[in-house]
């Protein structure tokens, strides 16, 4: 992408202050230097305070927002200490996981959407692992559609097993690799 359409396309970022490799760290300078500094939110991890390699996620602004941005606790393995997103409606919402554990989800965000709703999920790391497949979903959730966004690549996302698992919880599961469209989840 140009600076332009950098500018064009994104009002704000947010992202991880530590940034891993040179790849991420030339990316983030670059997405810093189309939008400005004032509009580019590195965010740390929270300081580790849970035990046993717990990870938890806890909410940055008001449970009560339309939009509500989680953080998790600092750890070695950055798939399990990354940021979620939670965008909900009156009658939906949908969790963008990023990498995080499906574990993670249902213990420290989905108590947070129990209400009369139709629950939507951008599946974790691509459909790939993401920890134990637990996903409780509250009494007063309606699966919705399931996202996997994935292309070719050599890890074996999505996987089988996680597409299956998704059903099991009656969700509609769509794959970004097998449509010629964008996939949208009306709020």
């Amino acid at each position: 992408m140009t600076d332009s359409e950098l500018r064009n396309n994104f009002s704000a970022f947010i992202c991880r202050s530590n940034k891993p490799n040179l790849t991420s760290r030339k990316l983030f300078s670059r997405i810093e230097n189309a939008l400005g500094i004032a509009k580019t939110y590195p965010i740390s991890a929270n300081v580790k305070n849970s035990k046993r390699g717990v990870v938890l996620f806890k909410n940055i602004n008001p449970i009560t927002d339309q939009i509500v941005l989680y953080n998790a606790e600092e750890h070695k393995d950055r798939n399990i200490s990354g940021l979620v997103l939670s965008v909900k409606s009156k009658n939906n919402s949908v969790i963008l996981s990023g990498d995080c554990h499906y574990g993670q989800i249902s213990r420290d965000i989905l108590p947070h959407l129990n209400f009369k709703h139709q629950h939507h999920l951008v599946a974790p790391h691509h459909g790939g692992k993401a920890g134990n497949y637990i996903y409780e979903i509250p009494k007063n959730v309606i699966s919705g559609r399931a996202i996997i966004s994935s292309g070719k690549n050599s890890y074996g996302h999505p996987l089988t097993k996680n597409i299956d698992l998704l059903k099991s919880n009656r969700y509609i599961v769509e794959q970004t690799i097998l449509t010629n469209n964008d996939i949208i989840i009306q709020l």
